[in-house]
């Protein structure tokens, strides 16, 4: 048998070529493929949590802001806490995106 990618002769017993390390069994661009797929997928599933984390707590401060002459308290609280959640939610941005570039902004 010989290797697809380089034509190398492979023993029966080889799994991989010795010359240029494909499979004996197919290339790897199934693999590749795969791994590109479930990266867009990640990434987009990413793009929703994050949406969604910045999403809500902007609903927090607006319904803060529209019953603060009803309830002060219940409103000053709810913009507490939807400010709090706001802020850990871009935090949680920056480091998701420091982690995804490896670490560094270049």
């Amino acid at each position: 048998m010989y290797c697809r990618n380089c034509g190398n002769e492979l023993k029966d017993s080889d799994k991989f070529c010795d010359n240029c390390g494909a499979s004996r069994f197919g290339t790897n661009n199934d693999t590749k493929i795969n791994n590109v797929q479930v990266a867009n997928e990640t990434q987009t599933d990413l793009f929703v949590y994050v949406a969604l984390s910045l999403f809500l707590p902007i609903i927090g401060l607006i319904l803060s802001i529209i019953t603060k002459d009803e309830k002060p308290k219940a409103a000053k609280a709810g913009l507490i806490i939807s400010t709090a959640v706001l802020v850990l939610a871009i935090l949680l941005i920056i480091f998701i995106t420091l982690a995804l570039s490896g670490g560094s902004f270049n």
